[in-house]
């Protein structure tokens, strides 16, 4: 059994702290950052405190670019995030918008709703109608993963009502557990082995009027720019934007409706040196040296062969020929002295290449120079073995 392993590094943090007397400790959420606006500082001290709210009730996913915070109450003089849900326009574009309603971060969550979308080449060519036929659903392994935990759902529980997707209806019988009313939980182990206790309808039905519904990926993305933004416009956001999961958002929508909270925004610690990096590679420069100085023990260790004055004959009347070389010589010509000149040089070579390698990012000359040495070993090995 492998432990779960993260996508993207979650590089951000939120820390949760309620301002009435009856709440729990500071909650801490983990977070990943974005291509555009600013980082905030490191640790939780290094940055202010805001308030979080949810977008104005005429434009819920920040999409529109709606000029006022109508619905919205949000204390006066005070710094506030917006907690935005995923969906219908880039993640940039909802953190423009947020920037120009005056907000000072914001923080995008996933949702089920945000998989589903409408195809509008069929719409064209069903006269724009849209239906059923037009949903586009997610995709196996890059929004699901039917081989973790699976469900048929009966189509008379889902609601086609908005489409793509209507969430208001979907979303209780497609998460959660079986006593939250959850249709995906009914199925064998699906609570043990889905963990993000949600599924994701697939589109396929069945004889039986079931559509399939298959364990979701819940897991932090990395909040990339708009190309179709301008320079100009990315350039212009000066606010932090984060991203979390669904079970986070759900945490955190629970302390809003339960408690008057506040949410600091900052980067998880990290050295400014990689020092890791440096360990390796002296430990590398050290086997290094520490095999060639045993490999050349023997070397060491031996006298030199000298000749002798006087060689004996091979057969009766005979003698060495003049082309005969002395053992001492033989030792001394197959023999390669290395010095400290050889060692740097190696050393200056091999970094030059790896630095080359790595910041020209061409990594396929590694996989040639492999299979040429493999070669080169196995040759080696059958003709001259």
């Amino acid at each position: 059994f492998l432990p779960v392993s993260e996508a993207i590094v979650p590089s951000g943090a939120i820390d949760i702290r309620c301002t009435d007397e009856s709440c729990p400790d500071t909650t801490l959420l983990l977070a990943s950052q974005a291509s555009f606006g600013i980082w905030p500082a490191m640790n939780a001290e290094n940055n202010d405190a805001m308030v979080p709210t949810v977008p104005p009730t005429d434009d819920p996913l920040l999409c529109l670019g709606v000029p006022s915070m109508a619905g919205n109450s949000v204390p006066a003089n005070s710094k506030f995030v917006f907690i935005v849900p995923r969906g219908q326009c880039t993640f940039e574009q909802k953190a423009f918008n947020a920037q120009k309603l005056g907000a000072s971060g914001i923080i995008i969550y996933g949702t089920l709703a945000s998989r589903y979308s409408l195809n509008s080449t069929q719409i064209a060519m069903n006269s724009n109608v849209v239906s059923k036929d037009s949903i586009v659903y997610p995709k196996q392994y890059y929004d699901y993963d039917c081989d973790k935990a699976s469900a048929e759902i009966p189509m008379s529980s889902l609601s086609f009502d908005n489409l793509p997707y209507d969430y208001m209806r979907n979303d209780p019988v497609l998460s959660g557990s079986v006593e939250q009313g959850s249709l995906c939980a009914l199925s064998d182990n699906f609570v043990d082995a889905c963990p993000s206790k949600r599924c994701l309808l697939t589109g396929e039905t069945d004889d039986m009027n079931n559509m399939r519904a298959c364990c979701a990926w819940d897991l932090h993305v990395w909040l990339y720019k708009d190309d179709n933004i301008t320079a100009e416009a990315t350039n212009s956001i000066n606010i932090p934007a984060f991203y979390i999961t669904m079970a986070e958002a759900d945490e955190l929508a629970f302390l809003m409706q339960m408690h008057q909270v506040t949410v600091t925004l900052y980067r998880r610690y990290y050295p400014a040196y990689n020092i890791a990096s440096v360990i390796i590679w002296a430990l590398g420069v050290f086997v290094a040296a520490l095999a060639a100085w045993l490999s050349a023990s023997e070397y060491r260790d031996a006298k030199l062969i000298t000749q002798p004055e006087e060689m004996q004959p091979i057969g009766r009347g005979a003698s060495f020929s003049s082309q005969s070389a002395p053992v001492g010589n033989l030792v001394q010509e197959e023999s390669l002295e290395l010095t400290a000149s050889h060692a740097c040089g190696f050393i200056l070579f091999s970094t030059s290449g790896l630095l080359i390698l790595f910041f020209f990012k061409i990594y396929s000359f590694v996989k040639v120079f492999y299979a040429f040495g493999c070669a080169g070993a196995i040759f080696q090995i059958i003709f001259y073995p």
